[in-house]
């Protein structure tokens, strides 16, 4: 099995700072990888992100929670994402708030073809559902392994080859720019340093920097799918035959 097929990366934006945004997209960048981004907000390193379409695609990150800044209602907050991101194919819901109702009216409202707000820990055989309304269809396609996730375990594994223990199968790994940067490795360190962001700019950035956490599977990420790896759109194609 060639992984480099079958895994995918993508990140959530989750309103973080554009100096972490900016140290991940370099990042990618200097080693040939494509991701997709779900978009919160509107900042300076989206024309970035653009600047590079053949590597990264853009979908929208809404917050559909109750007192959402995207809006009060399902089709606010998915017009709120939309104009930011109008060339958006694809969506994840933040914090994965999403229902059947909601579903509908993404297939009602907009033309998205595929959710990723499916969180399937530490399965990576899982593929794409087909979701249909009417003459509608909308792509469920679940992801196996997320850093906040990661962290919140009593005993994290940090190492990229403790998750690709698989033979066949499709593997997303999603991240935050935040804790990208912060090398996350701990609950209690995110929770405690969170009000601080700023110093964190000069932390985890440094050559003499040795990663132990978040951080340190994102750079396993980038050296195994250096050149290549796909969009969360293009690894749907590649599952489904579309």
């Amino acid at each position: 099995m060639n992984y480099g097929q079958t895994v995918a990366l993508t990140l959530d934006q989750d309103w973080a700072p554009d100096w972490a945004m900016r140290y991940v997209i370099e990042a990618l960048v200097e080693y040939q990888v494509k991701a997709t981004w779900f978009i919160t907000n509107e900042c300076e390193s989206l024309s970035l992100l653009r600047e590079h379409a053949d590597l990264f695609e853009l979908g929208i990150h809404p917050n559909f929670a109750p007192n959402s800044t995207h809006g009060s209602t399902p089709s606010e907050v998915l017009a709120h994402c939309m104009k930011i991101v109008p060339e958006a194919t694809v969506m994840r819901a933040h914090g994965l708030f999403l229902s059947s109702a909601i579903l509908i009216i993404v297939m009602q409202d907009t033309s998205l073809m595929a959710d990723f707000s499916t969180f399937m820990p530490k399965s990576p055989r899982q593929l794409p559902a087909r979701l249909q309304w009417a003459d509608r269809t909308l792509w469920k396609v679940p992801y196996f392994w997320e850093d906040d996730v990661e962290f919140s375990l009593s005993e994290p594994k940090w190492s990229l080859d403790e998750h690709l223990q698989f033979e066949e199968g499709v593997a997303i790994f999603n991240f935050h720019p935040i804790h990208i940067c912060m090398d996350t490795q701990t609950i209690g360190q995110y929770t405690e340093c969170r009000e601080k962001l700023d110093a964190f700019s000069r932390v985890s950035m440094g050559k003499e920097y040795e990663p132990r956490g978040s951080q340190a599977i994102f750079n396993d990420l980038l050296e195994f799918l250096r050149g290549k790896g796909s969009t969360a759109s293009q690894l749907l194609a590649e599952v489904t035959n579309q």
